[in-house]
């Protein structure tokens, strides 16, 4: 469960300043070719490592189009690189890959892909999702609620040489989704290697975390009403609130984190993914970045990397203690 959390503001960055680098050239997307990665079985989950080093800093992001970091995922097709995205107010709907160092490599325009308030990429598959669930008017009444949300799945593209490209592409899908009660602000979405499902831990400023499902496959036709899969505690308080999630390739591990703290739950072989959320989780050693809204796991889900929004933020990594033999 997350633990409570003493109360604290977590007002939002500014939106950045969108500059395009003198080197930049806009050329096609071709989509990666899927990675060769062995699917994982459901009875044969390693045991997850729930020993892990703190948290230190690697990089800065010095790219100004970067000040609003809401979510990240690791890149499978290109070693040593993280897509990651900001939070509403973009001029359009976009992802960047940049190095674990913090260097942007592409810019990635999804031409006419509509989006509102994007929180969360996860990846399955050879595909990209971009989350655009977040809804601060069901949360808090700040602006109207939305009745439906969408993902939006593009291919993992392939990088040009050329760094700093801006790559634009019109092959995306576009899934409209609900819940089946009432409109809920989301920022953290994961999804099982195992089965394809698609999860959405919803953030809340006090009370019980509601947890649904959206069963693989996806329906492009007709909106997709999610399911509910569990009620995880609350911590009581906005920084308590669920602010981005992730999985293991392997499908072992499960992070989620707070505005200020990270908790790591193991899965278990023959386990699903709410079963493993309903555990009591470990608590990670985590920095207590200001407003803290992405987190991903490496390839070898031996690494989190964890950025908060903000001009000039910090890229922070923990890594595992427990080695392969362990």
């Amino acid at each position: 469960m997350l633990s409570t959390l003493a109360a604290c503001g977590a007002p939002r960055a500014s939106a950045p300043a969108v500059v395009e680098p003198a080197s930049s050239r806009t050329v096609g997307v071709e989509p990666s070719a899927a990675p060769s990665e062995p699917a994982p079985s459901a009875g044969t989950l390693p045991a997850a490592c729930t020993a892990w080093n703190d948290t230190v800093e690697v990089a800065r992001l010095t790219d100004l189009r970067l000040g609003e970091v809401s979510g990240l995922v690791a890149s499978r097709a290109h070693p040593g690189v993280l897509y990651v995205h900001n939070d509403s107010g973009e001029p359009y709907t976009r992802f960047f890959a940049i190095t674990t160092e913090g260097e942007v490599l592409a810019e990635v325009v999804l031409d006419g892909a509509p989006s509102n308030d994007l929180e969360d990429i996860a990846y399955a598959d050879g595909w990209l999702y971009l989350a655009d669930t977040g809804d601060n008017g069901a949360r808090d009444g700040s602006v109207p609620v939305r009745r439906e949300f969408a993902l939006i799945r593009v291919r993992e593209p392939e990088l040009p040489a050329e760094r700093g490209a801006t790559l634009h592409t019109s092959a995306y899908e576009r899934f409209v989704l609900r819940y089946p009660d009432h409109p809920r602000d989301c920022e953290a979405v994961l999804i099982d290697p195992l089965t394809g499902d698609i999860f959405f831990l919803s953030k809340e400023n006090e009370g019980p975390v509601a947890v649904f499902v959206a069963h693989a496959p996806l329906s492009s036709s007709a909106p997709t009403v999610l399911e509910s899969a569990l009620t995880m505690p609350g911590g009581g308080s906005l920084a308590n609130a669920i602010t981005a999630a992730d999985i293991s390739s392997d499908g072992a591990s499960i992070a989620v984190r707070t505005y200020l703290r990270a908790f790591l739950y193991p899965r278990s072989s023959g386990e699903g993914v709410a079963e493993a959320l309903a555990r009591s989780p470990v608590e990670l050693p985590v920095i207590r970045e200001w407003q803290g809204e992405a987190l991903g796991f490496s390839v070898d889900g031996r690494t989190l990397y964890s950025i908060p929004e903000g001009d000039g933020a910090p890229v922070h990594s923990l890594t595992a203690r427990c080695t392969e033999s362990n």
